[in-house]
C-alpha cells in the first residue's frame, strides 16, 4: 500500500482505525502495515504525526503508545524499488568516486541487467543505476541490440586518457540494424557524459524506437556528435544540456571556428517523429542539424558558434521540419531547398538571421515564415539582415511570411511587403518600387492596389514583367489627379498559389 499517494495512504490508515472497536492494537498494526517500508528509518516525506489530528481524539494517545518513535517516520509515497531489476555498478567493483577506471565493472553490471530477463527481449522496466556516482572508463558502454524496455541514469560516465579517439560514451543499437528493430522503450535521464575532448560521440542511438532522453542529461567533451541519431523513431530530446566543449571551458575554446567541429545534436537519414524540446546548446560548429521532416523542435537555445565564425544554430538539411518558440542567439536558421517548413515564434538575436539556401533545388515551396521576432541587442548595435537567400532562387510557391517583427536598424525582407505613394496633381500613372523590401529575385505574382482622395479615380494594375526582373508595379490612372493630398497603396505578394485557399 505504500505506493499509494499520501492523501490516499491517509485515507487508508484512517477507515482502518475508525472500522475497530475495542481493537486498538489490530487497528495500529494495519496502520504500521499501511506505512509499509518506511517504519523504522525517516524518510524525505512528511511524518505520522502530521497526520496524528485527523484521528479521532480518544484514538490518538493510544496510536502514540504502539507508534512511539515511529510517529517520526514518513509516509512515503514513492514506487517502491524493485531490487531485482536495478543494477549498480558499485555492485561489480566499480568506483564512484572516478579515481579508478570502472569499465570492467560497467561491462558486467550492463551483462548482468540484459540477462536478468531469461532470454526475453523485454527487460520489464530494468534500471542501470549510476546511483549518483561518477565512473571513469576507458571504454564506451553499448546497449547492444535486441533488449527493450530499459533505462540508464542519475550519475556521470567520464572518458579516461585511455579512452580512444572516435569512441563512444554511450551507444544504443547498432548501424547494421533494421531500422526501429534494435532496441524499444529506451529511457536515459539524470545522465553526465564527459567525452574528455577524446570521445566523438558521446551518446548514439541506431536503429531504435521509442527512445526518451531526459529531463536533466548532459554531454560535452565530444567533437563528432553530443547525440547522434540514425533509423530511429518516436523520440523525445527534452530538458537537456550539451555543448562541444565543457561549459567551464576558457571562452576562446568555445567562440573559435577552430576548436568547433561538431553537430551537437544530429538528426540523420530515416530518423523520424523526434521531438527537440527544451534543450540548451552552448557551443559547437552546428547546434541541431534534422534530414526529416518529421522532426519537430520547440524551445531549443542555442548559442553554440557566432554566424561571423561559420556557426549555424539550427539547419534544417532535409529542407522541411517545424522550429518553433526557439532562441537562436547569434547564430542562424538555415533551411536547405525549403519545402513544407514552419519557423513561428522564434527569438533571432544580434547577428542570427533566417537563411535560405539554394542546394539541388531552384525553388522554394510551402515556407512559413510568422510570428518570429529579430532584436539587434541593446543599444541597437548589430545591423543585419533578418532573412538572407543564397544560392539562385526561380520560383516561389505556397510560401508566407507575414505578421513578424524587427528593430528599425535591421533589414527587413519578405515575399508580400506594402508601399503607399503620394499621388502627383496631373499624374496619371505612377510607378512603385519594392525592389529594396522583397526578399527573392523572382517576379511579383500578386498586387493589391486602392487609392485614397478626395475625387474618384479608377485603376488598374500593370505588372507586365521585363527583363532582367523589374519587381515594381504601375498603377494606370483613369484620369489624371486633380487635388493635391490622394494617396495609392499597394500590396504585392511574390509567392504563386498552388491552391486557392491558400
Amino acid at each position: 500500500t505504500h505506493t499509494h499517494t499520501h492523501t490516499h495512504t491517509h485515507t487508508i490508515i484512517y477507515t482502518r482505525a475508525q472500522q475497530v472497536v475495542g481493537g486498538m492494537r489490530v487497528a495500529l498494526l494495519a496502520v504500521i502495515s499501511a506505512l509499509g517500508p518506511t517504519v523504522g528509518h525517516t524518510t524525505a516525506h512528511a511524518p505520522f504525526a502530521k497526520y496524528l489530528p485527523g484521528f479521532p481524539p480518544k484514538y490518538q494517545q493510544k496510536i502514540r503508545q504502539v507508534l512511539g518513535k515511529g510517529l517520526s517516520c514518513g509516509v512515503d509515497s514513492s514506487p517502491a524499488e524493485d531490487k531485482a531489476k536495478t543494477f549498480r555498478p558499485t555492485d561489480y567493483g566499480a568506483d564512484p568516486s572516478g579515481e579508478s577506471d570502472s569499465s570492467l565493472a560497467l561491462r558486467r553490471t550492463v551483462e548482468a541487467m540484459l540477462n536478468s530477463s531469461s532470454g526475453s527481449r523485454d527487460l520489464g522496466g530494468a534500471t542501470l543505476d549510476l546511483a549518483g556516482g561518477k565512473y571513469l572508463i576507458s571504454e564506451g558502454l553499448q546497449i547492444p541490440p535486441g533488449y527493450d524496455n530499459l533505462e540508464v541514469r542519475d550519475g556521470t560516465l567520464v572518458a579516461a586518457d585511455s579512452f580512444p579517439l572516435g569512441g563512444t560514451l554511450l551507444l544504443i543499437g547498432d548501424a547494421n540494424a533494421v531500422k526501429g528493430s534494435a532496441n524499444k522503450n529506451i529511457n536515459v535521464m539524470s545522465l553526465t557524459l564527459d567525452g574528455g575532448g577524446r570521445a566523438a560521440r558521446a551518446m548514439g542511438v541506431l536503429n531504435c524506437q521509442y527512445v526518451n532522453i531526459g529531463p536533466s542529461f548532459m554531454a560535452y567533451g565530444f567533437h563528432q556528435y553530443g547525440v547522434q541519431m540514425n533509423g530511429t523513431g518516436g523520440c523525445f530530446i527534452h530538458h537537456s544540456w550539451m555543448g562541444e566543449v565543457a561549459p567551464f571551458a576558457p571562452k576562446d575554446l568555445t567562440t573559435s571556428v577552430s576548436n568547433l567541429t561538431s553537430s551537437v545534436i544530429s538528426l540523420e537519414g530515416s530518423e523520424h517523429d523526434c521531438y527537440v524540446k527544451d534543450v540548451i546548446i552552448w557551443s559547437g560548429r552546428i547546434g541541431l542539424r534534422s534530414q526529416n521532416g518529421a522532426n519537430e523542435i520547440e524551445g531549443l537555445h542555442t548559442w553554440n558558434l557566432d554566424n561571423l565564425q561559420g556557426g549555424i544554430g539550427i539547419l534544417l538539411e532535409g529542407g522541411s521540419g517545424i522550429v518553433r518558440g526557439s532562441y537562436l542567439d547569434f547564430c542562424p536558421l538555415v533551411v536547405l531547398d525549403p519545402k513544407s517548413v514552419i519557423v513561428e515564434g522564434n527569438l533571432f538575436l544580434a547577428r542570427a538571421n533566417l537563411v535560405v539556401q539554394a542546394s539541388k533545388s531552384k525553388t522554394v515551396s510551402g515556407l512559413v515564415v510568422t510570428g518570429n521576432r529579430w532584436w539587434s541587442e541593446r543599444n541597437k548595435q548589430f545591423a543585419n539582415d533578418t532573412i538572407v537567400v543564397n544560392g539562385m532562387i526561380n520560383a516561389v510557391t505556397d510560401t508566407v511570411i507575414e505578421s513578424n517583427t524587427a528593430d528599425s536598424i535591421l533589414h527587413v525582407t519578405s515575399t508580400r511587403a506594402t508601399l503607399t505613394k503620394d499621388l502627383p496633381v496631373g499624374a496619371d500613372q505612377i510607378v512603385l518600387d519594392f525592389s529594396d523590401h522583397l526578399l527573392f529575385n523572382t517576379p511579383i505574382h500578386e498586387a493589391y492596389c486602392s487609392i485614397n482622395a478626395e475625387e474618384y479615380i479608377g485603376h488598374v494594375v500593370n505588372m507586365r514583367q521585363k527583363k532582367p526582373i523589374d519587381r515594381s508595379i504601375t498603377v494606370l490612372l483613369s484620369r489624371a489627379a486633380q487635388k493635391k493630398g490622394g494617396q495609392v497603396t499597394c500590396t504585392v505578394d511574390q509567392s504563386q498559389r498552388t491552391q486557392p485557399g491558400h
